[in-house]
């Protein structure tokens, strides 16, 4: 069973699809610096980018400490006000000086610190699929924010950002992932509460150590302890 704490992810991974469902229905189908730079592709230095591959279980972690903030603000103070993002000119080099520059979305955070994203689709399918093994609330933590995210970028959730790549693809892998986390979950659920069910019907079962009733045509009457179990008188 989910605690409270993962319950509130699964809420807000919930309440993300319906935004984004009740704001653009097509999408309602669907699968179901002092700053760091996360590249379209965590594994791969593809030749010529510049961009130094990062581990895609950092860049995991990095997503899923901003989801849990929005968490603790909505927890502690029942609101939470989402800070806008902007587009920025990123450049990125290697140790070669090959260098490269992409417009990308921004994100201010609450330390004073910013990252970057870069809206290349099989992105959000390989930073999933590669943390598997992570707890379900933790995938729909990070599928949330990416939906998050890349809604304002588009212009679903704020004004449409000037970016590279295909931030409609990232939010359409996004989405569909983050339902197909939520539906794992509330199936789970549902094996966890019929196994409930299971094991609270057979603990309140209980030994009957009373004689069976008689047979009808037996005259006999058995007394245990204060209970009384008479036959029906024989015809």
């Amino acid at each position: 069973m989910m605690n409270d704490k993962d319950s509130m992810a699964l809420a807000i991974g919930q309440a993300m699809l319906d935004l984004i469902a009740a704001s653009a229905p097509e999408f309602r189908g669907v699968g179901d610096m002092d700053g760091d730079v996360i590249p379209a592709d965590p594994d791969v230095n593809e030749p010529g980018t510049g961009v130094e591959p990062v581990d895609g279980t950092l860049i995991f972690d990095y997503l899923l400490r901003e989801q849990l903030v929005l968490e603790r603000y909505l927890a502690e103070r029942k609101y939470f006000i989402d800070e806008p993002v902007h587009e920025g000119l990123v450049l990125v080099a290697d140790e070669h000086m090959n260098v490269r520059c992409f417009m990308g979305a921004v994100v201010e955070q609450e330390d004073g610190r910013r990252f970057a994203i870069e809206f290349n689709p099989p992105f959000v399918d390989r930073l999933i699929r590669s943390n598997a093994q992570r707890p379900l609330a933790d995938r729909i933590r990070v599928c949330a924010y990416l939906v998050r995210l890349t809604g304002k970028t588009v212009g679903l959730l704020g004004d449409p950002l000037r970016v590279s790549g295909d931030p409609v693809g990232f939010l359409r892998n996004a989405v569909r992932l983050l339902r197909e986390q939520i539906r794992l979950t509330r199936l789970e659920q549902g094996e966890d509460a019929a196994t409930a069910a299971k094991q609270t019907d057979k603990s309140t079962q209980t030994t009957d150590t009373r004689p069976n009733p008689l047979q009808e045509g037996n005259q006999t009457t058995h007394r245990h302890d204060s209970t009384v179990t008479a036959s029906k008188e024989a015809a």
